[in-house]
């Protein structure tokens, strides 16, 4: 009988482990659960930082282009400026007048 006794509180030990465990691992999904939630949170955030800054930088690379044209202008003109006698419309018609 008392072989019985060691066996069953040997087996209600066992039982009450995995019960500890399937618990445990439990919490710890849903604790994963959670942090993916948070990380999933985080990188919307992100992409969403990453579409503005896209957004910015396209409106930067414009104003850069038209500044670059202005002041490749002002050079062109500076070093090889107009000739005041020249009919501008000559050039475009090929014709001498």
């Amino acid at each position: 009988m008392n072989e019985w006794a060691s066996f069953i509180a040997l087996a209600a030990l066992i039982i009450g482990l995995f019960a500890w465990l399937r618990q445990d691992i439990k919490a710890m999904g849903d604790q994963l659960r959670q942090d993916i939630k948070e990380q999933s949170g985080r990188i919307d955030k992100l992409n969403d930082r990453l579409d503005r800054l896209s957004d910015r930088l396209g409106q930067v690379e414009q104003g850069l282009a038209a500044l670059r044209a202005t002041v490749e202008t002002f050079f062109r003109l500076r070093v090889d400026p107009p000739d005041p006698d020249s009919d501008p419309d000559r050039h475009r018609t090929g014709t001498d007048g």
